[in-house]
């Protein structure tokens, strides 16, 4: 048969040329949904979305390592798994104030006022920007992960995949507790939040470990230092992004820095 789109004979349900399906349908309003649908799920596709999130669970270290040494059908790209998981979980945090909740409670007396105030505002911006933070901070963990490991031959952009990975599947967490935050309220700020941070901390250290093949105190000290040193420079840069959010538009984070 002739392919529709680049004219050239082929046999088979795709052209061996572009790709093209060997049959065109009309497009629908109820095509269009379906098609958003799967390009994001790929539930027919090895590199599915749902086979990513088992293996980002059981298996994620040796799993990322894999991919990157040419076994690329295994896993969902890293960038479009962040922004779908990214894009949940930030209205997850809007709804259940993930970040902000707790802060607002703190009595005066504990506090200067500035100081919660800046809290208060600080938290806020973390819930609204969720997914843009965690792009913004992949880099920083990136950029330890690849220093403290760099005898191990992965590269910065190597790096930057697995750091996208860990940072996606620690914000599937949040999809996961949400039903915990609808149902059991007072559990949040006492239980939930402290299990979240606890869980991604073990997460991040489990798919280090295994990433890169960890054996002995000193390589184990290693990943401590990484992770240690990553979350210290996160806060570092998020501070900054905020403070430079409040000069460009003071509207946007009203708080006195000093």
């Amino acid at each position: 048969m002739v392919c529709q789109n680049c004219e050239k004979d082929f046999e088979g349900n795709y052209c061996h040329n572009c790709g093209q399906k060997s049959t065109v349908e009309r497009i629908t309003f109820l095509g269009l949904l379906s098609e958003a649908f799967y390009e994001v799920i790929h539930f027919e596709k090895k590199e599915g979305f749902l086979k990513t999130v088992k293996v980002l669970t059981f298996d994620p270290g040796k799993s990322i390592r894999s991919y990157l040494e040419g076994k690329r059908k295994k896993l969902y790209p890293s960038s479009k798994y962040l922004f779908f998981i990214g894009a949940i979980a930030t209205i997850l945090t809007l709804r259940y104030h993930f970040f902000s909740h707790n802060v607002h409670e703190l009595p005066l007396e504990d506090l200067l006022y500035s100081s919660k105030e800046f809290l208060i505002n600080f938290s806020i911006y973390v819930e609204e920007y969720t997914t843009i933070i965690n792009i913004i901070t992949i880099p920083v963990f990136t950029l330890f992960s690849w220093v403290f490991f760099r005898y191990s031959g992965k590269n910065y952009a190597e790096n930057l995949i697995l750091n996208t990975y860990i940072t996606a599947h620690q914000l599937a967490l949040i999809i996961v507790f949400a039903p915990f935050f609808e149902f059991f309220p007072a559990m949040k700020d006492p239980i939930l939040i402290p299990l979240y941070v606890v869980l991604t901390l073990v997460y991040n250290y489990w798919v280090l470990k295994d990433f890169f093949g960890v054996a002995g105190i000193s390589e184990h000290a290693r990943v401590v230092l990484a992770i240690f040193y990553s979350y210290i420079g996160q806060l570092i840069v998020n501070l900054i992004v905020f403070y430079l959010l409040h000069q460009l538009s003071p509207g946007v984070c009203p708080i006195m820095f000093f």
